[in-house]
């Protein structure tokens, strides 16, 4: 007999996952949210997404492969609606800077040069202390 909690994972999680997406009651779809509405814990949910089934794992475990699927939806979906919702105003920019980053997208400059490059040379001119400079030290005239 297998030791520890008995999984609350069951094959109508993949259909409430599906509907929550199309009718997310929070303003971006979320983990965070999925797990509260589903009294499961985030980390529970992560780990059943973050396993990494063997082949012959896969076909004896086959509800994870589908649920590791509709969790990569909903991530996707996260990101469209932060994406969205950054670029028309209707979210926070900060808040979308902060979750897209979780997703791969940065505001990060590249300062590469490209093209012709061409260096100009500077010229140092070194007059000596007693030689008035245009229009200084001329106080009698």
């Amino acid at each position: 007999m297998p030791g520890g909690r008995p999984t609350k994972y069951h094959p109508g999680l993949i259909d409430r996952m599906k509907e929550y997406i199309k009718d997310c009651p929070d303003a971006v779809p979320s983990l965070c949210g999925f797990a509260l509405d589903n009294e499961i814990g985030e980390s529970t949910l992560s780990a059943w997404g973050a396993k990494d089934l063997q082949e012959d794992e896969k076909a004896k475990y086959p509800m994870f492969t589908e649920f590791q699927g509709m969790l990569r939806a909903l991530q996707s979906h996260q990101a469209r609606t932060m994406l969205n919702g950054g670029a028309d105003n209707s979210l926070n920019s900060t808040i979308c800077k902060l979750v897209l980053a979780k997703h791969g997208y940065h505001d990060k400059v590249d300062k590469h040069l490209s093209g012709n490059v061409a260096l100009v040379p500077s010229v140092e001119i070194n007059l000596p202390d007693d030689k008035p400079i245009a229009g200084k030290g001329l106080d009698d005239e």
